[in-house]
C-alpha cells in the first residue's frame, strides 16, 4: 500500500450507527464554528482594510501606520480564534464530560496568543511591505523573491524554536514512574532510535482544540539538532503494555524517519514558492490602487489576506505530506510491536466522542492524520499478512 495515497475505507464498516452519530454530535458543531471563524476573519480583514484606508492619513509616519495596520490585522485574526476556542472549552467540552480549563489558564493563554499574533504580524508584515516597494521598483528582481522567502523562513524557524523553548507542554513534563522507562528505551534501540528521552506530560496543560485526551503521546524537539523527547499522557502510562508500546513506537517512527526535519524542508520549499507568487502579486499596481505608494502600511490587510491564501495552499501540501508520514510511522509500529494483534490494539484508541470517525472531505484534506477508518484498514492488512499458528 502506498504511503502517499489513502486506502479505500468506509467508516460504516468499522463503527456502528450509534458510534458514528456520537462522533458527528461532537465534531459537526466544531466544523460549523471553524467555518464561522474563517468567515469572521475574512470580514475582519475587509474591515481592517476599510479602516486603514479611510481612517489613517498618508501624512502620518510610516511606523505609526505600520503599527496600527498590524494591530488591526492581528485583531481580525486573533479575536475570532479566541472566541471560538473559549466556546470550545467552556461550552462544548463540558457537555461530553470533559472539564473546562481554569479561567486563569485561558486568560494567560489567550494573552500570549494575542501577543504572538501581533508580533508575527508586525515582523512579517513589515518585512513584506518593505520588500514590496523594492519589488515594485525592480518589477521584480530575483533577489527580492529570495529576500521574501528567506525572511519569512527565518521568521518561521524563529517561532518554531520559541514554541519549543517556551511551550506549556514542554514545561509540563515530569519523569515517568519507575519501571516505565526501560521498556521504552529497549524499544527505541530495536527501532534504531537511541537519542531520545521519555517523559510524562500533563494533558491538562494542552490548551483548547490542541488538547490531546486519552491514550496518546507526542514528539517534541528533534529540530535543528535538539534532542527529541516523547511525552506520554497519564492515560497512556496506565494503559496495557501492548497499547503503550504501539503508541510510543509510532512516535519513534517519526524520529527514525526524520519527519520533523522533512516537514521543515517541505515547508521551506513551500515558502520559497509562495514568496515567488507573493512577489509577483506585490508588483501589480492593482494591490496598491487605494494606497498612495507600494508598501503603504495602510494596505497591510490586503497583503495579509494574500498571505493567508498562499499559506492555505501550502498548508494543503504540508497536510498531504503529514498524512504520508503518519502512515509510515503506523506501518513501522504495527510491524514492530504487535503485527498479529495490531487491529485489536488500534481499535482501543478510537473509542469515545473525541474520535472523529467520519470526517468530511474538507477535514480529510486539511488534517495531518489519515481518517480513523483508513488507519484501521491498514492495521487489518498488517494483521492478516502475519502467518497464524496452527490450532
Amino acid at each position: 500500500m502506498s504511503l502517499w495515497w489513502p486506502v479505500p475505507a468506509n467508516p460504516s464498516t468499522w463503527f456502528s450507527d450509534f458510534e458514528l452519530a456520537e462522533s458527528r454530535r461532537y465534531f459537526r458543531p466544531l466544523g460549523r464554528v471553524a467555518a464561522l471563524r474563517n468567515l469572521a476573519r475574512v470580514s475582519g480583514l475587509v474591515l481592517a482594510w476599510v479602516i486603514s484606508i479611510n481612517g489613517m492619513d498618508q501624512s502620518s509616519s510610516w511606523v505609526l501606520r505600520w503599527f496600527v495596520g498590524s494591530l488591526l490585522v492581528s485583531a481580525a485574526w486573533w479575536v475570532p480564534a479566541t472566541l471560538s476556542d473559549w466556546w470550545f472549552d467552556r461550552k462544548h467540552e463540558p457537555t461530553f464530560g470533559i472539564p473546562a480549563l481554569p479561567v486563569k489558564q485561558l486568560v494567560v493563554g489567550s494573552f500570549v496568543s494575542g501577543l504572538a499574533t501581533l508580533m508575527a504580524t508586525m515582523v512579517g508584515g513589515g518585512l513584506i511591505l518593505v520588500t514590496a516597494a523594492l519589488v515594485f521598483a525592480s518589477r521584480p528582481g530575483w533577489w527580492a523573491v529570495l529576500g521574501v522567502g528567506l525572511g519569512l523562513t527565518t521568521l518561521g524557524v524563529g517561532f518554531v524554536l520559541l514554541r519549543e523553548r517556551f511551550s506549556a507542554v514542554g514545561h509540563s513534563l515530569s519523569p515517568l514512574p519507575p519501571g516505565q522507562v526501560e521498556p521504552l528505551v529497549v524499544l527505541g534501540r530495536q527501532l534504531g532510535v537511541d537519542e531520545v528521552s521519555f517523559w510524562l506530560v500533563d494533558s491538562g496543560w494542552l490548551m483548547d482544540s490542541a488538547r490531546e485526551a486519552g491514550c496518546n503521546a507526542l514528539t517534541m524537539g528533534g529540530f535543528l539538532g535538539s534532542r527529541p523527547k516523547v511525552g506520554l499522557t497519564p492515560e497512556l502510562v496506565s494503559a496495557s503494555d501492548e497499547l503503550r508500546l504501539l503508541v510510543v513506537a509510532h512516535e519513534l517512527g517519526h524520529i527514525r524517519f526524520r519527519h520533523i526535519r522533512r516537514s521543515a524542508l517541505v515547508g521551506f520549499v513551500g515558502l520559497l514558492l509562495g514568496a515567488f507568487v507573493l512577489s509577483f502579486v506585490l508588483s501589480l499596481e492593482v494591490l496598491w490602487r487605494e494606497a498612495d505608494e507600494p508598501g503603504d502600511p495602510r494596505s497591510l490587510a490586503g497583503v495579509a489576506g494574500l498571505v493567508w491564501i498562499i499559506s492555505a495552499v501550502v498548508g494543503l501540501v504540508l497536510a498531504w505530506f503529514g498524512r504520508a508520514y503518519e502512515r509510515q510511522a503506523d506501518r513501522l509500529a504495527f510491524r514492530a510491536v504487535a503485527p498479529a494483534s495490531a487491529l485489536a490494539i488500534v481499535s482501543q484508541l478510537h473509542h469515545g466522542p473525541r474520535a472523529n470517525r467520519d470526517p468530511g472531505l474538507i477535514s480529510r484534506l486539511l488534517s495531518s492524520h489519515p481518517p480513523v477508518a483508513e488507519r484501521l484498514q491498514r492495521a487489518k492488512v498488517v494483521t492478516e499478512s502475519v502467518p497464524q499458528p496452527f490450532t
